[in-house]
């Protein structure tokens, strides 16, 4: 059974650009556009570690992982997030977007009740459709990334 330690270290040498989780550091990955290696950092006892996806580029998870060893047996428990940089791309497009349907498709000039309910759902629809293609997109690559990790630690 592996120690602690060896999870580390083989993490360590698993990340091959070593960066913070911070704005800056997912907007550096963003930019690098490489998809083949894993970013992040590891400190005692916890991990950061992330992998840009060609198919939702900047709105891949960071996992978030502690290793606990009590006695004779490990727990490594992983959770995830949308980085930082995506979820601000996220509300940026989605506030724009809005604004856009609610500006032009929404309120027109005759906004009588009979007409402006139909012009909502249209626009509500539109709306929620890329939303939705980006949430779904990011649940994937989620379970994606959780079990490539998990097969790489399961290696050490």
């Amino acid at each position: 059974m592996p120690s602690s330690a060896k999870i580390s270290e083989g993490l360590k040498s698993l990340i091959r650009f070593n960066k913070r989780d911070w704005f800056l550091g997912h907007l550096k990955t963003f930019f690098q556009l490489d998809f083949h290696s894993y970013h992040g950092n590891v400190s005692t006892g916890q991990f950061r570690i992330w992998k840009l996806s060609p198919w939702i580029m900047a709105f891949y998870p960071v996992i978030q992982g502690t290793i606990d060893q009590t006695d004779d047996k490990l727990k490594v428990t992983l959770r995830t997030k949308m980085n930082s940089f995506g979820l601000t791309m996220l509300i940026v497009i989605m506030g724009l977007w809005a604004f856009g349907i609610i500006d032009q498709i929404v309120i027109q000039e005759n906004n009588d009740w009979s007409f402006l309910w139909k012009r909502f759902i249209i626009g509500s629809i539109i709306l929620t459709l890329p939303f939705m293609a980006i949430v779904l997109g990011y649940r994937e690559q989620k379970r994606t990334a959780i079990k490539d990790l998990k097969a790489e630690i399961e290696k050490l």
